[in-house]
Order: C-alpha cells, then sequence, then structure tokens
C-alpha cells in the first residue's frame, strides 16, 4: 500500500524538524532551505532522484562561533488576533483591536 503524498511530506517535515531540534540541542547551528534548487533538474538527476521524486531542502549544519543577538520581545497582542464568525482580518483592524474585542 503506498502512503498518500500529503502524509509523505508531513513526515518529511516532521524528521527536518526533529534533526534541526536535535543539533540545536547539540550545540550546533542549522538551516534548511528550499527554493529553486530543489526543482533543478540536473541537480535532482545527480543526486540519482526518480523523475515522481523532489527535494524537500538542504540543510546546512555547523559549529557556532558566536551567541546570535538576543531578539527584542514582541508583546503579544502585535502578533495575535482572535477570529470571530462573519468577519475577516481586514474587517477587524489591526490585530491588538481585535484582541481587545474578543470575549
Amino acid at each position: 500500500m503506498r502512503v498518500p503524498e500529503r502524509e509523505q511530506w508531513l513526515a518529511a517535515g516532521c524528521a527536518l524538524g526533529n534533526f534541526m531540534n536535535a543539533a540545536h540541542q547539540l550545540g550546533f547551528g542549522a538551516i534548511m532551505l528550499s527554493g529553486e534548487r530543489c526543482f533543478n533538474a540536473l541537480l535532482c538527476a545527480e543526486l540519482g532522484l526518480d523523475p515522481t521524486e523532489s527535494l524537500a531542502g538542504f540543510i546546512s549544519l555547523g559549529s557556532i562561533k558566536t551567541a546570535a543577538e538576543p531578539r527584542k520581545p514582541t508583546m503579544l497582542n502585535a502578533v495575535r488576533a482572535f477570529w470571530q464568525p462573519g468577519s475577516s482580518p481586514e474587517s477587524s483592524g489591526s490585530a491588538a483591536d481585535s484582541s481587545r474585542s474578543a470575549t
């Protein structure tokens, strides 16, 4: 029985997330990038992919020389909103406004 393509992509995403979490936990820096290179026919052929297969992305993994600067905290009301039936984000104003009107 073949696993549906959607489930394959979900499983690949979970595996990538777990790999990234493990790398960071072990003190490595890691980033996953996709983009146009994942659709390059020559690259896919050189990697031995079947024409029906595709790449999810590439992971760059390495040692961290210096720690990143801490990010400035973001106020929760600046990034969250509450959905209300019959409204759209355009009609409800800013996220902060919509959070005040939520019950």
